[in-house]
């Protein structure tokens, strides 16, 4: 087995770097089949990704993003693994059951796992097809990532405050949209979010879909209602832990294709990646991808 290992040296604020050392040393030690990338830009690591083969392994250093952008490099069938060095490192809470993100357990879980196949995403919109791994969604939501991007990530705030004190000027700022969902006149024409997940968490572990599994081959769509600030706060709280089955003002539907247009551009995001469109087709890839999973009891 050849392992690559990509890291992002953007990662964590700029730290990326710090971990090839390591890396170095660990496989070393191990005697493993290896390869260092550093990639620096979305067009390398794609690049790195589309050159795995059936014999290698892709390790992602580094956050949700990282991600991303590696499986829209990777060809249907390839395996990667995840060492966590993000801002949220949601799609690693999903496979590592919410443990603490520690390197040395993460590699060791990745060289004592197994491989699962897992589903993707995929959306069309604006002129071109992309694939997501963990969530996309649309509205406030998408706003509160944006406002990380933008404004949380070079701050001096702890980054386990950034998530909350984004939503809360999402709640204070940002209002409902207009959505037609084809195919489901029982869904709301006015929303304050629309969220649909492949993985169960994003926003740095709010887990508004607790039951959603990687390889079942249906995404979960979520949408709530448009709300007042009074009536939203209270929300966001139930929604982060996915309790909220019980409010009138939610929606949830188990799907595997959809397709949404919006009352005009709505800021969007697909795996904490923000962009935006007034239109989107989402449809779920069964079994596209290998996961190199931890064993339970190897962290």
């Amino acid at each position: 087995m050849h392992y690559v290992f990509a890291i992002n040296p953007n990662a964590h604020k700029g730290q990326g770097l710090n971990y090839q050392k390591e890396i170095e040393n660990f496989a070393l030690s191990r005697h493993l089949l290896h390869t260092i990338v550093i990639t620096r830009s979305v067009d390398e690591l794609k690049t790195l990704a589309s050159s795995i083969d059936h014999d290698d392994v892709l390790v992602v250093i580094g956050g949700d993003g990282s991600i991303h952008h590696a499986i829209n490099g990777l060809n249907q069938g390839a395996t990667f693994a995840v060492i966590p060095f993000g801002t949220g490192n949601d799609f690693y809470r999903m496979i590592n059951a919410n443990r603490p993100m520690d390197f040395n357990q993460a590699i060791h879980g990745i060289l004592t796992g197994q491989r699962h196949l897992i589903d993707a995403g995929q959306y069309c919109c604006n002129g071109s097809t992309t694939l997501f791994i963990n969530n996309i969604s649309f509205g406030l939501d998408a706003y509160v990532n944006a406002y990380v991007c933008d404004h949380m990530k070079h701050s001096w705030f702890p980054k386990s405050l950034y998530y909350p004190i984004a939503a809360l000027f999402g709640v204070m700022r940002y209002p409902s949209y207009g959505l037609t969902i084809d195919g489901y006149d029982d869904l709301p024409s006015q929303a304050t979010l629309c969220y649909i997940g492949n993985g169960a968490y994003y926003g740095s572990g709010f887990n508004p879909t607790p039951w959603s599994q990687l390889d079942d081959g249906k995404l979960d769509l979520v949408v709530i209602d448009a709300l007042n600030k009074t009536t939203m706060l209270p929300l966001i709280n139930k929604y982060r832990t996915g309790d909220y089955l019980d409010v009138p003002q939610a929606h949830v539907k188990t799907i595997e294709d959809l397709s949404i247009h919006f009352d005009g551009m709505i800021i969007a995001h697909a795996d904490g990646e923000p962009f935006e469109t007034d239109q989107i087709d989402i449809h779920i890839l069964k079994s596209h991808f290998n996961l190199i999973m931890p064993r339970k009891d190897s962290v």
